[in-house]
């Protein structure tokens, strides 16, 4: 591809400011903004607050042949000059990959709590439905068909992104579910795609800092972003903020449905209970027809979640018997993960919940399903993120839990003690015993042969990450899942 198409494309798009390419053949093979990764013939792209010049010296030391950037650089190199730099990243790469998920069937999910497992339940649901390939981007991985990758961020950048798309295209996939974070609604990883369906699961307070959301209204307002991007709408009547999500909804989608136990919601919850290790429920469509659908995963939230999944499914004309095997056969690692050790008695949960609507959803289920047990908790905030989740650790830990240990989870270049001692303090007088261990490891290790009889342990926020953020880098670790699996088979 010549550099000059893409600067055209950016010109399409009102991006482009300035172009300098004297020959006007330069011959881009490949784009990144990491000079780490650079080949022959890049477009490398200059970006971010903390980039330094130095980075593009070393990228054209490396292969790359023209760059990109909202200021000039003293190379001599073709460049191309925006006003937008994540804007064009994001025209830049869906140009590139050749416009990758027009061919095939997109859904973005965004929310506060449930992206991950509403992404699982739509891919099992498209491969009970069909025989073509079918793919999930997630915060825990990105599962293309039968393969699965680690995933690094929940929505990946442009770039990624659309070269994962570009792969899913390449393989036959089908149908593809994302997550779509408020980060990358946001920053504009994503700006000019068209989903087929967008999710809007939920709101509540979350990723207020200085990193991520200056405050609620920001986050709020980045989140609504995913409509002007979507054709239908799949939306939570029940959410507090659902007038305002369904009126902005509304302006930009040409569908809009509803879900929730509400009467005026398109498709309604009823008689969520549990049978046995299953979850049942009943779905009322809009003609009024009952359905009932059982999952195999704990916490009557993930009925919520599993209807927005199955309206989307429906979109798609995707049938019951498809949908409900789909559903029964999800189940989400690091999600309400159960663990029992026969010869203590004690139940380990492992869950991935990490903001305030996920704490209390988690540990009301756990009150719920458990009264007669004490509950033990593992818990950490990440470093640089959502400083309200520190108060609401504290404050949902003095109402459930029975005893406490706080410890590491991505502290990155914060302090892990000072994050410890910013949850402490937010413990009520009535609250739980409490310490803490800084090492994750060494917490939970400690949590589980401390147990006694008949205890329910809840592991927190890292499900079965086995990579941690410290220091700006990426380290491996043992899973929360590892260890409550080697827990409950007596090899701790």
């Amino acid at each position: 591809m010549l550099l000059k198409n893409i600067a055209d494309k950016l010109c399409e798009s009102g991006l482009l400011s300035e172009y300098i390419d004297p020959n006007e053949n330069t011959e881009i093979e490949y784009i990144t903004f990491d000079s780490r990764n650079v080949k022959e013939n890049t477009l490398f792209t200059c970006k971010g607050a903390k980039f330094k010049s130095e980075y593009l010296v070393r990228a054209m030391q490396k292969g790359a042949v023209a760059y990109m950037s909202e200021e000039k650089y003293d190379v001599s190199a073709p460049s191309i000059i925006v006003n937008d730099i994540r804007k064009a990243m994001s025209i830049t790469a869906m140009y590139f990959y050749g416009y990758p998920s027009e061919s095939m069937n997109t859904i973005g999910i965004t929310g506060t709590k449930g992206k991950t497992t509403t992404a699982f339940f739509l891919k099992n649901i498209f491969d009970a439905y069909t025989d073509a390939k079918n793919a999930a981007i997630t915060t825990i991985e990105v599962m293309l068909g039968n393969e699965k990758k680690k995933a690094v961020l929940t929505t990946p950048e442009a770039y990624d992104l659309q070269a994962i798309f570009a792969e899913a295209r390449d393989e036959g996939v089908k149908n593809i579910a994302m997550e779509v974070s408020s980060q990358a609604l946001k920053t504009d990883r994503v700006y000019g795609m068209k989903y087929d369906v967008g999710i809007f699961l939920n709101i509540d307070d979350d990723h207020i800092s200085p990193n991520e959301h200056q405050d609620w209204n920001d986050y709020f307002q980045s989140k609504l972003k995913l409509f002007r991007l979507c054709e239908t709408a799949v939306i939570n009547g029940d959410d507090p903020h659902a007038d305002a999500i369904i009126g902005e909804a509304k302006k930009y989608s040409k569908n809009v449905l509803t879900y929730g136990r509400g009467a005026g919601c398109t498709y309604r919850l009823n008689d969520v209970r549990r049978n046995g290790e299953y979850l049942d429920f009943e779905v009322i469509s809009p003609d009024n027809k009952i359905n009932t659908y059982t999952l195999a995963m704990h916490g009557s939230f993930n009925a919520e979640n599993a209807l927005a999944a199955i309206i989307t499914a429906k979109h798609f004309g995707v049938d019951d018997e498809s949908i409900k095997r789909g559903l029964k056969a999800t189940l989400v690692p690091g999600r309400m993960d159960m663990f029992y050790n026969a010869e203590t008695d004690v139940k380990v949960v492992v869950d991935f919940a990490h903001n305030k609507l996920s704490f209390n959803k988690l540990f009301e289920s756990l009150k719920e399903e458990y009264p007669d047990r004490r509950l033990g908790v593992v818990i950490g905030s990440a470093g640089g993120k959502g400083f309200q989740r520190r108060k609401a650790i504290g404050e949902v830990l003095t109402k459930y839990a029975d005893y406490a240990i706080l410890t590491d989870c991505d502290s990155n270049f914060e302090d892990t003690e000072s994050i410890c001692r910013d949850i402490m303090q937010y413990i009520g007088e009535n609250g739980p015993e409490c310490r803490i261990i800084l090492d994750r490891e060494q917490a939970i290790t400690t949590a589980l042969k401390e147990a006694k009889r008949g205890d329910v342990i809840a592991l927190v926020a890292r499900g079965e990450e086995s990579r941690r953020w410290w220091k700006g880098e990426i380290l491996e670790c043992v899973s929360d899942v590892e260890l409550a699996r080697r827990y409950c088979e007596g090899t701790l």
